[in-house]
């Protein structure tokens, strides 16, 4: 494995950690806070999870069928906020998510490890809500934009709600 995707792997791998860091010291409680308005601590912390294992998916079609549709036409019909409605996220405990996150992170990571780095230039496409064009989405991106997505979720969701808080 090369230099680069050796560290957007090393990079990749220390999400959990940075959302599990972001959650310490909160109570059940706690997790239902919010801005005033929008997504609970909750409900980002599961929609972190989630976006995660629907990419997961998605790299592993890439790497069957190059330039693959993804599958995510059916996620496209409803936003973020009917999605987080259906799936429960301001009800559901973060326990199960969180592992099956890091499950998840650590099963990709792994399969990456063990492909020559061809297989990482390799992608699929994705019509994006409110695109008509397919984007081109190779492995190399979905791997570096998970961190930035999850990291970004952090800082401007949950740490933002906690010092709103004082939690």
């Amino acid at each position: 494995m090369n230099e680069n995707h050796q560290k957007l792997l090393e990079t990749y791998l220390q999400v959990p950690d940075q959302l599990e860091a972001a959650l310490a010291g909160l109570s059940d409680e706690d997790l239902n806070l919010n801005k005033g308005e929008g997504w609970s601590i909750r409900q980002v912390a599961h929609h972190i999870c989630n976006g995660q294992m629907m990419f997961a998916i998605c790299v592993k079609a890439i790497l069957g069928f190059e330039d693959v549709e993804l599958p995510f036409t059916w996620y496209m019909q409803l936003t973020q906020d009917e999605w987080a409605d259906v799936w429960a996220f301001e009800r559901r405990p973060l326990a199960p998510a969180l592992a099956a996150f890091h499950g998840s992170l650590q099963d990709l990571a792994d399969l990456l490890a063990h492909l020559p780095d061809e297989a990482w230039q390799r992608s699929g496409h994705i019509t994006f809500r409110g695109q008509s064009e397919p984007t081109n989405v190779p492995i190399e991106w979905v791997i570096g934009m998970i961190p930035r997505h999850a990291n970004g979720h952090i800082q401007e969701d949950i740490l933002a709600i906690r010092k709103l808080h004082g939690k």
